[in-house]
């Protein structure tokens, strides 16, 4: 198993139904949630994920983003959730009113705990970092999971701020390889004779150094 390089935040800032034709670039803090459900803010970031091989097998993706709570109208807790941002969108030009589309559906919901200021919260974000992945994209939203209800506000600390970069931590494997006419095929593609039936490699064990190991 692999471990890539920590990757950090490259571009971060909020949109606001309040001000909708608002700029928030060189904010130090950014903020998702309802105000008194009045009026929606929501949390974009964009990762560059290019030191991940393409071919690779994501096995662990921890987030890690600097959160606070500012107030609660229901909880002490606020639900969050991640959507991949699937249009184009500019960091010093985005607003309310010209945010990028987004996949219809979340990758992955979680609940973020009162916390004091500048507290990092860990998000599990493996099937957030493969969606983004498969569908080529460097990003994603932050939003509170039920907008307009609950009145919550969940302050994220911005890159602006030192100290305050949200990052990945990534694991993965490569696809097992085999040699067949002095050519290194992918396991995947192989198979093997199972009780008089051919069966894909794919997803089989073989025995290296005492372990058996996995077959992708």
């Amino acid at each position: 198993m692999a471990t890539a390089p920590t990757i950090y935040v490259t571009d971060d800032t909020h949109i606001n139904s309040g001000d909708p034709a608002v700029n928030y670039e060189t904010s130090a803090i950014m903020r998702t949630g309802e105000v008194l459900g009045t009026y929606t803010q929501r949390v974009l970031m964009r990762f560059d994920l290019s030191s991940i091989p393409a071919n690779a097998i994501i096995k662990t993706a921890s987030m890690k983003i600097d959160t606070g709570i500012l107030f609660g109208g229901s909880s002490v807790n606020i639900s969050m959730s991640f959507y991949t941002i699937t249009a184009a969108w500019n960091v010093a030009t985005v607003t309310w009113n010209n945010q990028p589309a987004i996949n219809a559906s979340a990758y992955g919901t979680t609940t973020v705990p009162d916390k004091p200021a500048h507290s990092y919260t860990t998000f599990n974000a493996k099937t957030l970092i493969e969606a983004m992945r498969a569908g080529g994209y460097d990003s994603f939203e932050m939003r509170e999971t039920v907008e307009g209800t609950a009145g919550d506000i969940l302050y994220v600390y911005s890159e602006n701020l030192a100290g305050s970069a949200a990052y990945l931590d990534i694991t993965y494997e490569l696809p097992s390889k085999v040699n067949v006419g002095d050519a290194w095929k992918p396991a995947s593609d192989m198979k093997v004779n199972v009780g008089d039936a051919w069966k894909s490699a794919s997803g089989m064990k073989v025995n290296i150094g005492d372990a058996w190991k996995e077959v992708f």
